[in-house]
Order: C-alpha cells, then sequence, then structure tokens
C-alpha cells in the first residue's frame, strides 16, 4: 500500500463520516412549499350553510348565509311568536341547515353569541342529530356531524318578540374542526 492510497482513503473515510454525522454548519434552512386555498360561498363551502325556503334567512351579495327581516322588507309584529322552519319538525321544514361535505366526521359547535334577549330566541335542531333539542340566546353546543351518515343538521328558529323597536342582534357563530386536530 503507498501512501497516495492511504490518503485517499482516509479523505473517503472523512467524507463519509461527515455525510452521516453531519458538520453542523450550517444556521438555516429554508424551503417553500405550494399551498392552494379555495374559497367559497357558504351554500357551497365544505362545512355548507343553505338557507331553508321561504324564511327570512338568505344568501347576501357576499354569499354569506343571513338572518334579517329586511330580506322581507319590514319587521315583526310587536308580541309575537314568530318560527323561521318549523321548531316541532326542523328536518322537514329548516330555517337553515348545516352540512358537513369532508370525507371525515368534524366537530361541530354553535355559539349564540351577543343576543339581546336571553329567552326570546331559540334554536331548534332536528331530533335525528346529536345536537340537543334546543340552544337559547348567549347558549353554545357542541356535538359531531358525520361524513357518512347524519351529515346534515337542519336548524329552525323561534323568536318571542317584544314591543315595537326592540330588536335581535347578535350572532350565530359556527366552528368546525377535526375531532383529532383539537381545533378548526
Amino acid at each position: 500500500m503507498n501512501r497516495r492510497n492511504v490518503l485517499v482513503g482516509l479523505g473517503a473515510a472523512a467524507t463519509g463520516s461527515s455525510v452521516v454525522l453531519g458538520s453542523g454548519a450550517f444556521a438555516q434552512v429554508s424551503t417553500a412549499r405550494s399551498v392552494t386555498i379555495a374559497v367559497d360561498k357558504d351554500s357551497e363551502a365544505l362545512v355548507q350553510l343553505e338557507a331553508g325556503d321561504p324564511t327570512p334567512v338568505q344568501e347576501n351579495g357576499s354569499g354569506e348565509l343571513e338572518i334579517s327581516t329586511e330580506n322581507f322588507g319590514g319587521a315583526f309584529n310587536e308580541n309575537a311568536t314568530v318560527e323561521i322552519g318549523d321548531p316541532d319538525n326542523p328536518g322537514t321544514t329548516p330555517a337553515f341547515s348545516v352540512t358537513n361535505n369532508f370525507d371525515v366526521d368534524i366537530d361541530l359547535t354553535l355559539n349564540l353569541q351577543d343576543i339581546d334577549s336571553s329567552n326570546d330566541f331559540t334554536l331548534y335542531f332536528d331530533q335525528t342529530s346529536s345536537f340537543p333539542d334546543t340552544l337559547d340566546a348567549n347558549g353554545s353546543t357542541d356535538s359531531t356531524l358525520g361524513s357518512d351518515t347524519d351529515t346534515t343538521l337542519n336548524i329552525a328558529i323561534k323568536i318571542d318578540t317584544q314591543s315595537a323597536g326592540s330588536n335581535f342582534d347578535g350572532t350565530i357563530q359556527i366552528d368546525a374542526s377535526h375531532p383529532s386536530s383539537g381545533g378548526a
């Protein structure tokens, strides 16, 4: 064995060990990945919100579901009970529905936020769902919405109006997440 072969062998061994063990000679790595996120109107999204028919629940010009008496051009009577959809059977006549268009089950949370009245605004859920029968104003409930069966949650609304000039402003917030992800 000559000296040149020994030096080449030692050089190859040193190079091989630095590849295996790494040299720690870099301080930063940057890489890019492509991302494609589609945004669609409520009636065509993965968590689909769809208005019943006919109701003051409609899709606005931005594609968002909206509940407003302005959709009828006025206001409800004072001291009346107004039903949007059928509270006794929301599965047949909903005010609106929430459908899971994912290929996996999702956890669905509904929050009634900042509603001016605590007992005069109630959501009614169809009896085939795993949700409770009702949800009162400023309350919250959650359950799983399936991907194969029970993919749609039908909801009716009941409002007990008060005196003329009183309004029910607020938000129905719907959060969806994959059960194992811990968030939306």
